[in-house]
This record gives C-alpha cells, structure tokens and sequence, in this order.
C-alpha cells in the first residue's frame, strides 16, 4: 500500500494508540485527535489523505456532524468510520455524512488496511 498521510479521530486512547501503531509501522505518517476540536485543527494544519473517525466521539459529540463538517470543505478526503455499532441505521447515516467507509470494532489489522486500500484506490 502506498504511504499516506493519515488523522485517526477518536476519543479511547487505546484504540488511537492502536491504529497509529499499527498503520505507522507500514510507513503511514499517522496524527491522532481525542476530540472533534483537535480533529478539525489538525486536519486543517496537515491536510491528511485519509481520516478514521469515530462514530461517538464522547461529550455527546458525533463523528456524523464532524464527517458533514469536513465534506463541507473543499476538496475532502476519504473518510472511514471506526465504530461498535453495526446497525443499519449508522451505516446510511455514515453514508449520508459522505463517509466512503465503515468499519465495525472489533476489528482486525488485516481488515483495516484492506479498507483503507479499497477507499484509496477509488470506487
């Protein structure tokens, strides 16, 4: 898979630490945000190729209005919804956020990189 630059958005320290671990160690220049303030400077100041957002981002706060947010700019990119709800619900509302991906925990690495490749290389 080709290096990318890659913002995990998520507020469980684990499951940050996690991804970036696991996605640094292909060579993918990885930042993590805890919070949906924290996301949206970082995705202003690095410009990423890929976002991973969680679905619930604590406080109340949902990776839904944060992926709206980001599809509102110009020229957006992929984002991939990391969450525990499997519901068809989530999926469409993801989908109508303008996620290209969603991805239910747990998961595995294997699943995670095959969904980044498959987001990255276009419909």
């Amino acid at each position: 898979m080709e290096s990318a630059r890659i913002l995990v958005i998520d507020d469980d320290p684990f499951v940050r630490e996690l991804i970036a671990e696991m996605l640094s160690a292909g060579l993918h220049e990885v930042r993590v945000a805890s919070s949906e303030e924290e996301g949206l400077r970082l995705f202003e100041e690095q410009r990423p190729d890929l976002i991973l957002l969680d679905v619930d981002l604590g406080r109340g706060r949902s990776g839904f209005d944060v992926c709206r947010n980001l599809m509102a700019r110009p020229d957006p990119p992929p984002v991939i919804f990391l969450t525990s709800h499997a519901e068809a619900d989530y999926v469409r509302e993801g989908t109508e956020a303008g996620a290209q991906g969603y991805l239910t925990k747990p998961f595995s690495p294997l699943e995670l990189i095959e969904k980044i490749q498959a987001v990255r290389s276009g419909p």
